[in-house]
């Protein structure tokens, strides 16, 4: 089976490190993959199976809004007659247009409610895009979280998937030598509460907690100033966890997220989250359990918990202890190999299916 994979990047992150391991997964299933790209974002940011084709269909553009117009719009020509697997509301809606509105004619592996995250027109189009996107496509929820939240809307999805950690975060040999207190990851969106992450670094800083940051791009570090005591830009897992293995506490101050892996991957590594209420990660968060969480969303509150943690050895032990076990519940590896295979038996209804 040949199935195509529009994509608006393959940067690192959250969302590609998922749809990479499904595509990984496919391709060692026996199906013929080939991500559709913008230009300039061809490079991988995990792994990639050697047998899988990166495209990049269109000419490199700065302006976020541009590049994707016009890739949704280069996009659909080149899906037409295929069998197609989006994960994003705009490349669904390429796939809307390119199936001529057919229903359940592609697949759609949805990891958040994007129209969330954009301020107003986007927003608004966004919505609307996925209103239309979901009639018509066989929606795959990447965790029960997800599926509810679809069910919420009236939305008919298939049984949710249930994604998680990469072995490497599990299996890669642990130091326990720990001269970090926080690790926050900081990431673009102003529903990842950078704001938050600036207020608790600020008060951490005060009270004389060391703290470390892990970003896409050095430029989001510009406003930490002096609070961050570690600053990491990533080009391997081998990094992430070299620094989580350098730290007691790892934070999370999203306010929404549609599943986040960092916190699992910390509790991989033997650290204790701190997480404020975001969604997603209640799929897995126990509250004081495996994780202390922040239920009055305030950044004074955060530092205060992080503060008794760090002065607590056995809640912190705790928390840590049981938040590996959770980890060890949750393997990307297995659950692509299982997303694969529910995807290899879709009832697809493409010009490509028809003709085999």
């Amino acid at each position: 089976m040949n199935i195509i994979i529009p994509a608006l990047g393959l940067e690192r992150n959250g969302g590609n490190r998922v749809l990479i391991a499904v595509a990984n997964a496919l391709a060692a299933s026996g199906a013929t993959c080939e991500f559709l790209v913008p230009g300039g974002c061809e490079q991988p940011g995990f792994s990639l199976a050697p047998e899988i084709a990166v495209t990049a269909i269109t000419r490199p553009r700065k302006n976020k809004v541009v590049r994707w117009l016009l890739f949704m719009l280069a996009a659909v020509p080149r899906l037409r007659g295929q069998n197609i697997l989006a994960n994003h509301f705009v490349t669904a809606l390429s796939a809307v247009l390119a199936t001529r509105f057919r229903r359940r004619s592609f697949a759609w592996l949805v990891q958040d409610l994007e129209y969330r995250f954009y301020p107003a027109p986007l927003s608004w189009l966004a919505w609307l895009a996925c209103r239309l996107a979901w009639r018509r496509a066989i929606v795959l929820p990447a965790n029960p979280y997800l599926h509810r939240q679809l069910q919420k809307r009236g939305v008919a999805a298939e049984p949710p998937l249930a994604l998680g950690v990469a072995q490497s975060f599990i299996e890669a040999p642990r130091s326990e030598s720990r001269d970090l207190d926080v690790l926050m990851m900081l990431r673009h969106g102003r529903h990842k509460r950078l704001d938050r992450y600036r207020q608790i670094a600020a008060d951490l800083y005060a009270r004389g907690i060391s703290v470390a940051a892990i970003a896409p791009g050095a430029n989001l570090f510009e406003p930490f100033g002096d609070s961050l005591h570690t600053r990491l830009v990533p080009d391997s897992d081998k990094q992430i966890v070299a620094l989580m293995d350098r730290c007691r506490i790892f934070l999370l101050a999203s306010e929404h997220e549609g599943f986040a892996l960092p916190p699992l991957e910390a509790m991989a590594r033997g650290l204790a989250v701190v997480t404020f209420p975001a969604g997603g990660p209640s799929v897995y968060v126990k509250k004081d359990v495996n994780a202390a969480v922040v239920s009055d969303c305030s950044a004074q509150t955060a530092a205060a918990i992080i503060e008794e943690l760090l002065s607590s050895h056995d809640k912190r032990a705790r928390l840590a202890a049981n938040g590996r076990l959770t980890a060890q519940e949750y393997s990307l590896e297995s659950a692509s190999r299982l997303a694969a295979e529910a995807i290899l038996e879709l009832p697809w209804r493409s010009q490509a299916t028809r003709r085999a």
